[in-house]
């Protein structure tokens, strides 16, 4: 009987050397070389990678990529022509921050466990495989991870034992498999506020993604690549993304602008736009209600323009026309400086009297002043440059540019 009980227990404490040396239940979770994690040697005597054999991992219909959320029947193969027993532990992570990528389970396929640790899924030999020479394969789903994950790496780590009831003299393999995730693409829609403007104007277009876009004018790429687009001329507009997918046309017009009115005066206080229709006359910056003619009759010193507006609602203004009224109430001739270009023009005052008259530089400091003036005037000499001239006389100013080449 005492040799019974003592036959007993090194039957059992058997038992339990052979299941802790061979893992036969699968390996303890984190141990299959990826990043942060150890590989089978940390229980298992032997190198990496540096036997016989060899480990690799493939999906089924070996895709390029992955849809989010599909699941995937991967293999992993461990072989080794000098052994005969084999065991394995695999698990998926982002390449992005090394976290845990989908999830693992049996399926319907058999000899398989899962477990899970710090938010990684793993994938293991659930029981002792037996005696198998030259290699075996494990079969296990992967079920991919959410869209925006990214690419996402299997990482294997497989064992190869011969079977000595230790862990001496075993080889260890690792691999890796690399998958991108599939880009599902979403085709840009352009927009804007109108589609009709005015020559000169300009119309905003907008898309909706926020992928990289390329904007077609007519068909031919444009130098624009932000997502608005500024349009300045009619025709066709489109956007295609980075994936090739178009977006919707859309047909632009830009309508002329009627000839820039000039304003001339005749007679007696009579002011007559070049244009015969669509005039608005305005004094001093405000529409005259009411004078939409060619011709206005003013009594009033002061800045007189004309806005034409033809019938696409397209409008061109004419330039200040600055009149002040002589003694007799005779509307007067305005100043007028010419040559200009010139180093030394002259500056016709016209019947404006006891004008001031002032010149700016372009950093608006004064650098000449004179009361009292009438008649015409020679500029001094100043440096090159672009001057300011500004007359005041009766309350009306007239302003010009003067360019100074030298």
């Amino acid at each position: 009987m005492k040799i019974l009980k003592v036959l007993s227990v090194f039957l059992i404490l058997f038992s339990m050397s052979e299941t802790v040396l061979t893992n036969s239940g699968g390996a303890p979770s984190g141990y299959t070389g990826a990043p942060g994690e150890g590989n089978c040697t940390n229980c298992h005597y032997g190198t990496v990678n540096g036997g016989s054999g060899s480990l690799t991992i493939s999906i089924a219909g070996n895709p390029s990529t992955y849809v989010p959320g599909q699941s995937y029947d991967v293999t992993v193969y461990v072989r080794d022509p000098l052994a005969n027993k084999f065991g394995f532990q695999a698990t998926a992570v982002r390449n992005s921050n090394n976290q845990g990528a989908g999830t693992m389970s049996a399926g319907s396929f058999n000899q398989i466990s899962v477990s899970s640790s710090s938010g990684k899924s793993y994938a293991n030999h659930n029981t002792s495989p037996g005696i198998v020479q030259f290699g075996r394969r494990w079969t296990f789903v992967w079920t991919a991870p959410a869209a925006g994950t990214g690419a996402v790496t299997i990482y294997a780590s497989g064992n190869v034992a011969n079977n000595d009831r230790s862990t001496s003299g075993d080889e260890i393999y690792t691999n890796n498999l690399t998958i991108n995730e599939a880009v599902t693409s979403t085709p840009p829609v352009i927009s804007s506020t109108t589609v009709t403007a005015c020559q000169g104007d300009t119309i905003r277009l907008q898309q909706t993604t926020t992928q990289s876009i390329t904007w077609f004018f007519n068909g031919v790429i444009t130098s624009q690549t932000s997502n608005n687009f500024s349009a300045t001329q009619s025709g066709n507009y489109y956007a295609v993304n980075g994936n090739g997918d178009s977006s919707n046309h859309i047909r632009l017009v830009f309508n002329p602008k009627p000839a820039v009115p000039t304003v001339s005066q005749t007679g007696q206080g009579v002011l007559v736009s070049s244009s015969n229709s669509g005039n608005q006359w305005y004094f001093n910056g405000a529409p005259i209600a009411g004078s939409n003619g060619p011709s206005i009759t003013i009594s009033s010193g002061g800045v007189y323009w004309v806005t034409t507006t033809n019938s696409f609602g397209c409008s061109s203004t004419s330039q200040p026309f600055y009149s002040a009224l002589g003694a007799k109430g005779g509307v007067s001739t305005s100043p007028k400086l010419y040559p200009n270009p010139s180093s030394t023009p002259t500056l016709d005052l016209g019947t404006w009297e006891k004008a001031e008259v002032m010149i700016w530089d372009a950093q608006g400091k004064v650098v000449f002043r004179k009361n009292g003036a009438s008649g015409s005037l020679v500029l001094p000499e100043l440096f090159a440059g672009i001057y300011t001239i500004e007359v005041r006389s009766n309350n009306v100013i007239w302003k010009q540019k003067w360019i100074n080449p030298s």
